[in-house]
């Protein structure tokens, strides 16, 4: 007990400013409660275990006594009760424990996540707030897939840039073109919000539909993406809809299966959602 209580203050007192008073507290509070729970913990262990060693026949005075199964099956429930009984009195330092140890484990794995990328670059994504009537934006620069183990894990990488919307791009790139027909090609392209994405089988084309997806969801929970830049607009849910399965047990085929995926996906996405067919 000791050794955890002293582990949890080091690392509450180890958190930065950037870390904010929401981790650094719990981890203190935590360290405060496991500490004072040693002395009383004991002393409830040491009456729990002489009133076991009392029902089972231990050894008193030097005699040694025999019991009956029913008997000991007795003492055995009698102090398992006890020590759910102990663990119940302290169930809200416990509870801040489990919570502060969660948080802990957390913050550490997306620190490694975000420091150690296996095949490219990682950085720190940029929110930013879609405007009335503009299009949501997804703006990707190298992007990888982290999930990806290329050539059995010894192969590279090829990294794509993936861009999704944004109203302001477009007004850039229409005003690089010439003519009009130009404008309008250059600013509808730049302010699409979905793309086609074609190539030969085993091309990598679900690992990009998927690495996208992956990003986004990393720059929502606070972690770094697999990207050289990355700039996107809040999403609200991530609909997929890849490979093909069917569920014949169910009497649905796999044509069935993608056209009822599909129809959920139709039904309630909206013009925040990411999705990837």
């Amino acid at each position: 007990m000791k050794a955890v209580a002293a582990a949890l203050a080091a690392a509450g007192a180890g958190c930065g400013d950037e870390d904010g008073g929401a981790v650094r507290a719990p981890l203190l509070a935590a360290a405060a409660a496991v500490g004072s729970l040693p002395e009383e913990a004991a002393a409830a262990l040491e009456e729990v275990e002489g009133a076991a060693a009392a029902a089972l026949g231990g050894r008193t005075g030097g005699d040694t006594t025999t019991t009956t199964p029913e008997a000991a099956a007795a003492a055995a429930a009698e102090e398992l009760t006890a020590l759910l009984r102990l663990f119940l009195d302290h169930v809200a330092t416990w509870t801040a424990l489990g919570a502060a140890a969660a948080q802990w484990d957390v913050l550490c794995a997306l620190a490694t996540a975000s420091s150690h990328g296996r095949h490219g670059d990682m950085c720190r994504p940029v929110l930013v707030e879609r405007k009335e009537g503009a299009p949501p934006l997804l703006d990707a620069k190298a992007l990888w897939n982290p999930c990806a183990q290329p050539g059995g894990g010894t192969g590279t990488y090829v990294k794509n840039d993936v861009r999704l919307g944004g109203g302001d791009a477009a007004s850039e790139a229409a005003t690089t073109s010439t003519t009009t027909s130009g404008v309008e090609q250059a600013a509808a392209a730049a302010a699409a919000t979905s793309m086609l994405l074609t190539g030969p089988n085993m091309g990598g084309k679900s690992t990009l539909l998927r690495g996208a997806c992956v990003a986004a969801l990393l720059a929502h929970v606070g972690c770094y993406v697999p990207a050289t830049a990355m700039t996107l607009t809040p999403v609200d849910t991530i609909f997929t809809r890849l490979g093909a399965q069917d569920r014949i047990m169910a009497g649905e085929s796999t044509f069935y299966v993608e056209c009822a995926e599909a129809a959920h996906i139709l039904s309630n996405a909206t013009a925040d959602s990411l999705v990837v067919l």
